[in-house]
């Protein structure tokens, strides 16, 4: 097998941002643009390891830091990003962030003895300059969706009075509104805020530092030597990968081109066509967003909203992303079996004796993350452990040791990549806080019910659609965030378990990552694999279909999200899911176990069929599934034994 290494990997990742909405600045510009990126990375390093300033002080520091890094490398238009006019706007709009910052942390002893009291002119101005720099950020790291969905909170605030029925409330004045979120931990500087300085920069840094280092090629290395020589072993290699780099990072985006440049080539290589190889590498990625621990931040917010504990959280979301990856590898395998597919020749992959031996120690930093966060740890503190463990086992390394050069471009890199998270986190806290203050989550919780009418199915399909169109133009964390606040107390009051309301939500908003028309995972992967984007995008739902039925099934079998034990519920549940995997994939690949190739269509339509009335469970239709399954999976053994050629020709 070729050799590929981290470089590549930071090759691909730089082209990708090269066509991206970032700036190079001016040299002049760019020292204090590197010492900006260097300052945010120690700061959150210090308030980990350390202790962060208090209150609204930390969340201020990190807002503030993170709008001045977006108004320097995010431009207005592409026309004007080197304009001499733009660019000193830009400049002093990053300067009063920073003065915004000093202000508010100086001034956070009395914002508390000042709440109910109206704000003064010069506070005034700085609220409505400080939110509209947030909406410019967020507009320019995230499009106009986002900002346009916080501007329809922001005037609904505004016009509460004059609203009809239940969207009514007392409605606000400018210096009442800058009062309750500027000025308070209700708004821009809210939990939300928190939970991004306290931990997700921190895990994004850690992303940063494992792409600059040599774990990254440990674990892919490791994958390949595991499961190279299975058949279709590439993808499942691609699967397993993206899985465990999935664990760290933040973005599916950055997983797909991270892994992406490794397993694309390998899967092409073996035979499969190019959109398949993005279609399962997309796929894959979208699942890293889905695995424990850091599950790309949204895990903490998770934790915050809902109120139980992180290990709790953790021990529910496991075994569903292991169901997701066990879908995603049976329909690799079966797709294999209809390609006549094989594995990696033996002189092209890694040997797992080799591999352990010289960089079993590259896995220590992310044994001691899962080690930490198990053993009760903050994940502040647990991250911060984490980053430096990475940075001492990379230093040692033979291969690719990392330079102290190299360590402070890759905890810069992760700010930058972080610059994203800044904006749209402020503009999600205001949204909770104008949720929470005007009462349009209970609101809008009884009228979603209402609609309903008390068919929790239809709620659940309406939430479905919700997350994957929102989570199409959103991060996954702002998506979650947001239809958490407003749809998920209406699937609690209809009965739904509250933990499996938020998984749900989650699950879908991850899911939009490889749904068209946007389906950001599957756009990079293509640009990989040389494929058409929108063919792999639907490649992507195919391999990924069996998969989208997952959550109809924690919430319809409430065994699998108790966790009380293996009791005889949970492994009935989980086997049945297993059924229903299996069922769906044998049907869109048109192969069974155990190397069985099935060309009839109206089979593979009944098998598809069978294994949604096994993924949704309800009224007792998994047992009738089940039932059939194993009536079709007898009947297609015994007539591909009949046959003696592995192939089934009808039903």
């Amino acid at each position: 097998m070729a050799k590929t290494t981290n470089s590549d990997v930071i090759k691909v990742v730089d082209r990708e941002a090269a066509v991206s909405k970032a700036r190079e600045l001016p040299k002049w510009l760019g020292y204090a643009g590197k010492v900006l990126l260097f300052v945010t990375a120690m700061y959150h390093l210090a308030a980990a390891g350390y202790r962060p300033l208090p209150g609204i002080q930390h969340t201020a520091v990190h807002l503030g830091l993170g709008m001045a890094i977006v108004m320097l490398y995010f431009p207005w238009f592409k026309k004007v990003r080197d304009r001499k006019w733009m660019l000193a706007m830009d400049v002093c709009a990053a300067v009063f962030s920073m003065i915004n910052m000093f202000y508010v942390a100086v001034q956070y002893a009395t914002l508390n003895e000042r709440i109910g009291f109206a704000p003064g002119l010069f506070e005034v101005i700085m609220g409505v300059l400080t939110l509209a720099i947030l909406f410019v950020c967020a507009y320019r790291t995230m499009g106009l969706a986002f900002p346009m969905i916080a501007g329809v909170f922001v005037v609904y605030m505004f016009i509460g009075p004059k609203l009809p029925g239940a969207f009514s409330h007392v409605g606000t004045s400018i210096p009442k509104f800058v009062s309750s979120f500027y000025l308070t931990m209700n708004g821009i500087y809210g939990s939300i805020t928190k939970t991004s300085a306290d931990v997700i920069i921190l895990f994004i840094m850690f992303s940063s530092v494992i792409k600059y280092s040599p774990i990254g090629d440990f674990i892919m290395e490791l994958a390949t030597a595991a499961l190279g020589k299975f058949r279709g072993g590439p993808a499942k290699v691609a699967c397993v990968s993206s899985a465990l780099m999935g664990m760290l990072s933040g973005s599916a985006v950055a997983n797909v081109a991270g892994t992406g440049c490794i397993t694309i080539p390998m899967m092409k290589k073996v035979g499969y066509p190019a959109k398949f190889a993005g279609a399962v590498e997309s796929a894959a990625s979208t699942g890293g967003q889905i695995m424990p621990p850091v599950m790309g931040g949204s895990v903490f917010i998770m934790v915050e909203l809902i109120g139980i504990s992180y290990n709790n959280v953790i021990l529910i979301a496991l075994p569903i992303a292991l169901l997701y990856y066990a879908g995603l590898l049976l329909s690799i395998d079966l797709k294999a079996v209809a390609m006549n597919l094989e594995g990696i020749d033996t002189k092209e992959r890694p040997r797992m004796r080799t591999t352990l031996k010289t960089g079993w120690y590259l896995i220590a930093p992310i044994a001691l993350l899962i080690f930490l966060l198990a053993q009760g740890y903050s994940a502040q503190k647990s991250g911060f452990w984490a980053i430096i463990a990475a940075i001492v086992v990379s230093f040692i390394s033979p291969k690719e040791r990392m330079t102290v050069k190299k360590m402070f471009t890759a905890l810069m890199e992760g700010v930058k990549d972080a610059s994203v998270i800044f904006a749209v986190v402020g503009l999600a806290s205001l949204i909770q806080g104008i949720v929470t203050v005007s009462g349009l989550g209970l609101r809008l919780s009884g009228i979603l019910v209402g609609l309903a009418d008390g068919r929790v199915l239809l709620l659940l399909l309406l939430t479905a659609t919700a997350s994957i169109i929102l989570g199409m133009g959103l991060p996954v964390i702002v998506c979650y965030s947001f239809l958490a606040l407003l749809i998920a107390p209406g699937l609690i009051e209809l009965g739904v378990p509250a933990v499996a309301a938020h998984m749900f939500i989650f699950y879908y908003g991850c899911l939009s990552s490889i749904t068209p028309p946007v389906a950001m995972a599957s756009l990079v992967a293509a640009g990989i694999a040389k494929s058409n984007p929108m063919e792999t995008a639907l490649e992507a739902c195919k391999v990924a279909f069996p998969i989208f039925f997952i959550p109809f099934f924690f919430i319809y079998s409430p065994d699998v999200l108790l966790m009380d034990g293996f009791s005889l519920g949970a492994v009935r549940a989980y086997f049945s899911v297993f059924l229903g995997l299996y069922a769906t994939s044998c049907g869109f690949n048109g192969a069974a176990l155990p190397k069985i190739q099935i060309p009839n269509m109206v089979l593979r339509i009944a098998l598809v069929i069978v294994g949604v009335l096994i993924l949704v469970p309800i009224n007792g239709t998994d047992i009738a599934g089940i039932i059939i399954l194993g009536m079709i999976q007898t009947g297609i053994l015994i007539k591909s034994k009949t046959m003696g050629d592995g192939e089934v020709q009808s039903a």
